[in-house]
């Protein structure tokens, strides 16, 4: 058997804003924080969020259906502006959580931003004192807030204090956004925002059954409020909902929680489609449509993501063919060994042609854990 040839040297990421000794977050859901000329907005369900000049904005996507899309895009509802923030850096980041460190024009640290999949706030720590200028100024005590057409937030300030559009967070301090859920009580709400510190992905497997469990530490260990998404077993119906959000994956629930948990059948993996359902017609006629695209397998994308997708299709191809149709030996290649063996080594080849990074381009928007 041959030997595939050498693979290039990894390409240059230009993971531009990733704070020294991380390894460059490719194909997560906050990967436009980190590359590009200009940040990208991410989306931690149930808000979006953008990194711009001198601060960040937030919010919550608006859904927009039609006959072929379903979409939330960015929603700058509510925009933060530090003074003195020139730059920032991707500094932390976990299974569901992204710590980002806004500096000035010395690069000296003014404030840490703190997000996460499932976690309804922005939380912005301060490491020296601050003044932040808001887009609009939040109202009421207990807490102070916004609405912002259908949306409300509420702000919590530690050692903090208010002032319209302008808000003083001392050196240590905290202001916590909170996005408001429909049928929400922001008193209560707001003893919940207490900052994210970090997540943390645990599984289990019974003879039944895969289970997952995403924990979330907080400030002081406190509570917190989580929102559920349908596939986690989420029941806007249930006694123990603070309230719901719209969104593109269905109703979020919010819940006071510092966990999500959810489990899914355990399922044998299956190598190849299952075509114990086709009759001997339907089985001649995929037959004969795979032997016409094997050969005419287009050359792959040099990255691992498009060109793993790519060579798992044409390998399931094959591997169909070889199951349909009249029974025999699976179909061979000019060189002896079957389509997919030469479909891989196709792929090789053509990954120490071109050098490629693993795909960069942000996934937004995606489902947590």
């Amino acid at each position: 058997m041959t030997a595939p040839p050498p693979l290039p040297e990894p390409a240059d990421l230009h993971a531009v804003r990733l704070g020294e000794g991380l390894v460059p977050p490719t194909n997560r859901w906050f990967s436009g924080l980190v590359f590009g000329e200009e940040p990208q907005p991410v989306h931690p369900p149930p808000l979006s969020f953008a990194l711009v000049d001198g601060g960040f904005t937030l919010g919550l996507p608006a859904v927009v259906t039609s006959e072929r899309t379903l979409m939330g895009g960015n929603a700058p509802e509510l925009g933060v502006a530090v003074d003195g923030a020139e730059s920032a850096l991707v500094t932390a980041y976990d299974e569901a959580s992204v710590a980002m460190t806004l500096r000035d024009g010395s690069g000296a640290a003014l404030a840490t931003v703190t997000i996460a999949e499932g976690w309804p706030c922005v939380a912005l720590r301060a490491n020296a004192d601050l003044e932040l200028t808001l887009s609009a100024p939040f109202v009421g005590e207990d807490p102070p807030t916004l609405a912002v057409g259908p949306h409300t937030y509420a702000l919590t300030l530690e050692d903090g204090t208010l002032d319209g559009t302008r808000c003083h967070v001392a050196s240590g301090g905290t202001a916590t956004f909170l996005a408001l859920p429909e049928g929400a009580d922001p008193a209560h709400l707001a003893l919940l925002a207490v900052p994210v510190e970090s997540t943390a992905l645990t599984r289990s497997l019974t003879e039944d059954a895969a289970t997952t469990t995403l924990t979330y530490t907080t400030a002081g260990n406190g509570p917190t409020a989580i929102a559920a998404m349908p596939h986690h077993g989420a029941d806007p119906s249930a006694g123990d909902v603070l309230g719901t959000y719209s969104s593109v994956y269905g109703t979020l629930v919010l819940r006071e929680a510092t966990e999500l948990t959810w489990s899914a059948p355990r399922r044998e993996a299956r190598a190849a489609l299952d075509l114990s359902g086709l009759d001997d017609a339907r089985r001649e006629e995929l037959a004969a449509q795979v032997a016409l695209d094997v050969p005419a397998l287009l050359d792959y994308p040099a990255d691992t993501y498009f060109g793993g997708k790519a060579l798992h299709r044409d390998a399931r191809s094959s591997r169909s063919r070889s199951r349909s149709g009249p029974r025999g030996p699976p179909p061979s290649s000019a060189s002896g060994s079957s389509p997919s063996r030469a479909a891989g080594r196709r792929w090789v080849r053509r990954r120490s042609a071109t050098p490629s990074a693993s795909r960069t381009t942000p996934r937004t928007g995606e489902s947590w854990a």
